[in-house]
C-alpha cells in the first residue's frame, strides 16, 4: 500500500459522513480530527502505555488497560466535546467581529478561536487548524486520563499518577502533530 493510498484511506471516514455540501460553507474540522485520532487510538495507547510502564514501573497488561480505557473515553467523548465547546467560541468571535465589523485584516488574529470549523482558500488552513486543535484536546485528554489513571491506581502516589499521564500525553499529541506537519511535507500538496 503506497502514501496516497494511506491517505485516502485516512480520509475515508470523513467523506462517508458527509453529504452533498457547497464549496463556501467551510469544514467542520471534527470530519477530520475525529476520525485521525481513531485511527491512532492503537499506536497512541502503546506509547502512553510504555510511558507507563518507564515511568511508574506499572506491568504492560496494566497501563494497557488504563490507557485503553483513558483513551477510549478522551478520544470518543472528549474530542466531540471540546470541539463543540471550541464551536461555541467560534461562534461568540465571529458574532462579535461582525457586530464590530471587523475587517479582513482581524481574521489572522482571529484564527486561533475559529479553528473548529474553517474556511478559507487554502488547505494550510485546514492543516493549521488540525495542529492547533491538539492544544485543546490534548488538555481534555489530560484532565479526563488522569481521571480514569487515578481511580485505577490509587495505591500510587497521585503526583506520579498526573505526571505520567500529562507526559504521556504530551509525547502523543506531539508525535499526532509530526506525523500532521509531515504528511503535506513528505507528500506534497497541490491545493493552494
Amino acid at each position: 500500500m503506497n502514501a496516497r493510498s494511506i491517505g485516502l484511506l485516512l480520509t475515508l471516514p470523513a467523506l462517508a459522513l458527509s453529504s452533498a455540501c457547497w464549496a463556501d460553507t467551510g469544514l467542520p474540522m471534527l470530519v477530520l480530527v475525529w476520525p485521525s485520532y481513531i485511527l491512532a487510538l492503537i499506536p497512541v495507547i502503546v506509547i502512553e502505555a510504555y510511558v507507563g510502564v518507564r515511568k511508574l514501573g506499572l506491568s504492560w497488561r496494566v497501563a494497557l488497560r488504563i490507557c485503553t480505557v483513558g483513551n477510549l473515553w478522551s478520544t470518543l467523548l472528549g474530542v466531540p466535546m471540546v470541539w463543540l465547546l471550541l464551536l461555541g467560541v467560534e461562534m461568540a468571535v465571529g458574532v462579535a467581529a461582525y457586530s464590530l465589523k471587523a475587517d479582513a485584516g482581524w481574521q489572522y488574529l482571529l484564527f486561533p478561536f475559529q479553528i473548529a470549523w474553517v474556511g478559507g482558500e487554502s488547505v494550510w488552513i485546514v492543516y493549521a487548524a488540525f495542529v492547533l486543535l491538539a492544544f485543546p484536546f490534548c488538555a481534555a485528554s489530560i484532565w479526563i486520563e488522569r481521571k480514569v489513571a487515578l481511580r485505577y491506581l490509587p495505591d500510587l502516589p497521585a503526583e506520579r499518577v498526573r505526571s505520567w499521564v500529562r507526559d504521556a500525553n504530551i509525547w502523543s499529541y506531539v508525535l499526532l502533530v509530526a506525523v500532521a506537519i509531515a504528511y503535506p511535507i513528505a507528500f506534497g500538496n497541490d491545493a493552494t
